[in-house]
């Protein structure tokens, strides 16, 4: 098994990637610590960082690829652990006993350009407050809804607890 490691640019999780990679070397897993996500080839990439750092990933990656985010304190809704839990999860990890959660994501078009796939939700608004936009909501190519107004939030389950709860 080959894990990928990427973690948030900061202090905290720079202190976590040294602690998980220790760990790795303890139970001699093959792992490249990675910079950026292109390209990347292993069975599972491990987020060290905050919500905002595992959006973020799921942004640039360009594959599937199963993905653990390791939170770095705070209050969390993505990061499935935390990195004083890392060791357990990894002995089941080498054991294959764990599962994939598969989380739906949302593909827009606005004025005809693609948008990157959203975890979250979409939010389509004015940049000039005020204005009324025309906006389709098409889903698998099927038209669904259509409709006019300052703007329109449409979330995944994963999202609904971002911009469509204060909405």
């Amino acid at each position: 098994m080959k894990i990928c490691v990427f973690r948030k640019e900061d202090r905290t999780s720079k202190k976590i990637q040294k602690r998980v990679e220790s760990l790795l070397k303890k139970y001699n897993v093959e792992y490249t610590i990675k910079n950026k996500l292109k390209n990347i080839n292993c069975d599972i990439l491990l987020v060290i960082g905050d919500d905002r750092t595992i959006l973020d990933t799921f942004l640039e990656l360009k594959k599937e690829v199963p993905v653990l985010g390791i939170g770095t304190g705070g209050s969390h809704f993505l990061a499935e652990i935390e990195a004083e839990n890392f060791e357990p999860y990894l002995k089941r990890i080498l054991k294959n006993k764990y599962w994939i959660e598969k989380r739906m994501r949302l593909k827009a078009k606005v004025n005809g350009k693609e948008l990157p796939p959203a975890l979250n939700e979409v939010v389509v608004s004015s940049s000039k407050p005020g204005v009324f936009l025309r906006y389709s909501l098409k889903i698998n190519d099927q038209l669904v809804w259509r409709d006019s107004g300052d703007g329109v939030i449409i979330s995944t389950p994963t999202g609904s607890t971002s911009y469509a709860m204060s909405a």
